[in-house]
């Protein structure tokens, strides 16, 4: 997101809809973790599921 308006739109969106974010070691994962959310899953995966791109990483 480009336009900085968009984006803390964005941000405030997200965080009222993750209620909590777990980093959980893991060996088998491509970067050693897992990261799970917890909170509003539907309104995430709606979210998700519009516009849908990749992570760069």
């Amino acid at each position: 997101m480009n336009n900085d308006f968009a984006r803390l739109e964005a941000t405030e969106a997200l965080r009222g809809l993750v209620s909590e974010v777990r980093m959980i070691p893991d060996d088998a994962a491509e970067h050693g973790h897992v990261i799970e959310l917890y909170g509003e899953l539907g309104a995430i995966l709606d979210l998700a599921s519009v516009g849908s791109r990749q992570v760069p990483w």
